[in-house]
């Protein structure tokens, strides 16, 4: 399962008539924006480069150093051990002057060999860029236009960076002022250092102050909680979001999944007309999509709640979604005369709450429901009252808040705490005060974690004919 968030983490319930869904961070760590610093000409700065490799780690900060394989003078033992400490090698090409596209394989094949770890991403020689074709070979490229990247750059084989040194940002404070606007806009800052003032190479190109990156790593560390500081394959893995090599759950109303790996998706350009899941896999007309999510590895000891629409439940262990054959849609709970409608997903689970369409809420603990194999239906989670049905689920524990989407087009926010803790399979409590006329009815329910409301995330709701987003800060 995606622990970082290579992107983004989203919480989604599909309803009758409205869905919402919560985006979870920004950057990684619920960091509002992301910063990264690179480093040209390995290995012939590389007094230069391991100092400054040494200034990062004291902060738990990482870098990207930039080979020219033909510089690497026995050098390559100094980068083999950066990359075992964290730092990303990439390609700055065989040669630097006159770097042909004939040069983006064969510098990458270089490094990897010397490296022992993925080559991902490539920085220009001389800001040049060799064209569309970089993405065949690594998941980015760096040019230099001096401006700051937004948090969805368009073309990842151009991101942007800041030069510094003696002919661009040489003081900390040039340096943390770029930062500051990388925070306006949740975006990503990147910079490029060649050699440091004092250790740099006979020749080099705009060697930087060293207080100037001494003081901007300092400045950087005392706000980690704004900053996520981090390797450019890092940032760019975070916003790609899903990687090819990882694998969709998606769960169905019928109480089946669909196993999707993502390669098997058609790439399309953005705004292109989708694939319908039905030319993938042989699905139902009457199976709807209630729920998705992208898992990375099958291994991991998450467990999985799925809960009827007339209140049935269970817990499933993830390892026992892994399967082989998948050209029709999988088991994943015995709905007979009901209807799947939920389903949540996370590591070590403390508590569930469970949500009807009247506005009640059951709280209670998750060892409470045991965890049944695939085929099997479940336990009864809630008292239903006549006329109700459940309509979400969700994993919490004490200090979260919840948010509850209502057909009236009102979100309320609570804390969880504002349940008694129950057991299960008893009668929930009124969340939402019962009207004659016009009632509230939820449509559906997430959680929100201490963390995502001091970041003052942004929950994003989606219309049958738009959507919009709002601050954290603002549900009351």
């Amino acid at each position: 399962m995606k622990n970082k968030a290579l992107a983004l983490l989203t919480a989604a319930a599909f309803c009758t008539s409205s869905a919402f869904s919560q985006e979870i961070a920004d950057w990684e760590n619920f960091c509002k924006a992301a910063v990264t610093f690179t480093f040209d000409d390995a290995a012939r700065e590389v007094n230069s480069h391991t100092w400054a490799a040494q200034q990062m780690e004291q902060y738990g900060f990482r870098g990207t150093f930039y080979m020219v394989t033909s510089w690497s003078n026995g050098g390559w033992s100094d980068y083999r051990s950066l990359a075992q400490k964290g730092h990303e090698i990439g390609s700055h090409t065989d040669s630097h002057d006159g770097a042909t596209a004939a040069q983006l394989s064969t510098s990458k094949n270089t490094i990897e060999q010397n490296i022992g770890e993925p080559c991902l991403t490539i920085a220009y020689p001389n800001c040049d860029h060799l064209g569309s074709s970089v993405l065949n070979y690594y998941i980015g490229g760096r040019i230099c236009g001096g401006q700051i990247n937004d948090k969805s750059p368009r073309d990842l084989s151009s991101f942007d960076c800041v030069i510094c040194g003696t002919n661009g940002a040489n003081s900390s404070g040039e340096i943390t002022g770029k930062c500051s606007s990388a925070l306006n806009k949740n975006g990503w800052a990147v910079f490029l250092i060649h050699g440091i003032q004092g250790r740099q190479a006979s020749g080099s190109w705009s060697p930087t102050n060293a207080d100037a990156l001494t003081g901007a790593l300092s400045w950087l560390n005392d706000r980690k909680s704004d900053y996520w500081v981090c390797t450019a394959r890092d940032a760019i893995m975070y916003l790609k979001e899903v990687s090819t090599l990882d694998t969709l759950l998606i769960f169905t109303n019928l109480g089946n999944y669909i196993y999707l790996p993502v390669y098997k998706i058609p790439e399309v350009k953005m705004k292109d007309v989708g694939t319908f899941i039905s030319s993938l896999v042989a699905t139902s007309p009457k199976e709807k999509f209630i729920a998705v999510f992208s898992i990375s590895d099958f291994k991991d000891s998450s467990s999985f709640v799925l809960v009827t629409k007339k209140g049935l439940m269970k817990q499933t262990l993830l390892q026992d979604f892994n399967v082989t054959r998948y050209s029709k849609p999988v088991r994943a709970m015995k709905v007979t005369d009901d209807e799947l409608v939920a389903v949540d997903l996370i590591k070590d689970p403390l508590e569930v709450m469970v949500f009807t369409k009247n506005a009640e809420a059951l709280r209670f603990r998750a060892s409470d429901v045991s965890l049944y194999g695939t085929a099997a239906s479940g336990v009864r989670s809630i008292n239903l009252k006549p006329n109700d049905e459940v309509v979400s689920v969700i994993y919490c524990n004490k200090n979260d808040d919840f948010l509850v989407l209502t057909n009236r087009n009102t979100i309320k926010r609570m804390k969880v705490t504002e349940l008694l803790l129950s057991k299960r399979s008893r009668a929930g409590t009124q969340i939402i005060k019962k009207l004659k006329s016009n009632p509230y009815l939820v449509l559906s329910a997430v959680k929100m974690t201490p963390n995502q409301y001091k970041e003052n995330v942004k929950v994003h709701i989606i219309y049958k004919n738009g959507n919009e987003d709002i601050e954290a800060f603002s549900l009351k």
